[in-house]
């Protein structure tokens, strides 16, 4: 007897407010079950953007959006609002006096801090199946029937770590990534897989993905890690596991995959591929999982949709996985997990944006926490 439900995946990143790529995702001649937006809704934060990127979702044909932002989306991030409103503020005082004028352009631009989080939490999001994580593992029962599990996380790693949930090199992050859960969802892509830059931004590095990152997946082994971030590094790759790595090493690209492995072609694509193939590209590359070795393989998928020079979309990818079904009893036990007190408390906070704070980003709490929550659509 199959336990298992066919479900499909509609997942994307790096969108930008690009008109081109809005226009592609809504008219695709395919309804999912799930849509993932791997972050970077906007190019500059604008509230403006975030509207549109909100409208966008909103008609995706699917039952359930899943979002997390990206390095673009920093007014989602308290701290990085928090000092890049202080530094415009600071720097235009120096040049002359800071006017009320320029409180509303910035107001009109950027909004009150939390609002353009807030857009995504609102009664209309959630009307039209959107749903923002925040960093965590959350749970899902599906429309189809099917549970979902995921991890998600917008952080990136920056050098300057100059915008929205960004980390130096030095800094590091903590990725808790639980073994078991069906897809990773990250900004950032894992070092060594689908993180190749350009020569133009390569500051002496090749490779822009994070290796605590890679450890973790490598760890967890989701059957699906999907990001965005790398533009030029688009495509699909499905690796499999080796199980003799020497205990206690450091799990990194080079000795955790299996590279003798049999080469999946049906889920291996790379944009150098697309382009020796043609100058238009498919709207979507469409990929299954039916025959993957949950466990031993995980499809790592960089859906960035907007190509560098922003000549064409890059194509959106559709993958279908076979889920757990759901179980009512579990089900029903995680779903009174989240208290009424809870939910009055998220409430609250998603339709009353804060007001902009200007004083000390140490005010704020430093420790992002690995939140947990059950969320049910």
């Amino acid at each position: 007897m199959d336990h298992t439900i066919q479900t499909s995946f509609l997942i994307i990143s790096d969108t930008h407010g690009d008109e081109k790529v809005a226009e592609k995702l809504l008219h695709l001649d395919r309804d999912v079950d799930v849509a993932i937006h791997c972050g970077d809704l906007t190019e500059g934060a604008n509230m403006s953007e975030f509207r549109s990127a909100l409208q966008l979702l909103k008609g995706i044909k699917a039952h359930l959006k899943i979002v997390i932002a990206g390095n673009h989306d920093w007014t989602m991030d308290n701290l990085t609002f928090d000092r890049k409103i202080r530094e415009y503020v600071d720097r235009e005082t120096k040049h002359g006096e800071f006017t009320q004028g320029d409180q509303d352009l910035l107001d009109k631009s950027f909004g009150a801090r939390g609002e353009a989080k807030c857009l995504f939490e609102s009664a209309e999001a959630k009307a039209a199946g959107i749903i923002f994580l925040d960093e965590g593992t959350h749970h899902f029962t599906l429309a189809n029937g099917a549970n979902l599990q995921v991890y998600a996380s917008p952080y990136t790693c920056s050098r300057e770590a100059d915008w929205g949930y960004q980390y130096t090199p030095s800094e590091e992050h903590e990725w808790s990534i639980p073994a078991g859960i069906d897809i990773a969802i990250t900004h950032s892509p894992p070092r060594g897989v689908l993180d190749l830059i350009d020569k133009e931004r390569r500051n002496g590095d090749l490779r822009a993905g994070s290796p605590s990152l890679f450890a973790a997946i490598a760890h967890s082994k989701p059957k699906v890690h999907c990001f965005g971030h790398i533009h030029e590094s688009w495509g699909s790759k499905m690796v499999t596991w080796r199980d003799d790595v020497p205990e206690g090493q450091p799990l990194t690209h080079f000795n955790a995959i299996d590279n003798g492995a049999p080469k999946d072609d049906n889920n291996n694509m790379s944009l150098r591929q697309l382009q020796d193939e043609g100058k238009q590209y498919p709207p979507t590359c469409n990929l299954s999982l039916q025959s993957q070795q949950v466990g031993r393989q995980t499809l790592f998928v960089n859906a960035a949709l907007e190509e560098l020079e922003k000549c064409q979309p890059q194509p959106a990818f559709i993958v279908d996985i076979p889920l757990a079904k759901a179980n009512i009893f579990t089900a029903s036990a995680a779903k009174m997990a989240q208290t009424k007190p809870e939910a009055a408390q998220r409430e609250s906070e998603t339709t009353q944006p804060k007001k902009r704070k200007l004083e000390s980003v140490e005010q704020e709490e430093t420790s992002h926490s690995h939140i947990k929550r059950t969320c049910w659509c």
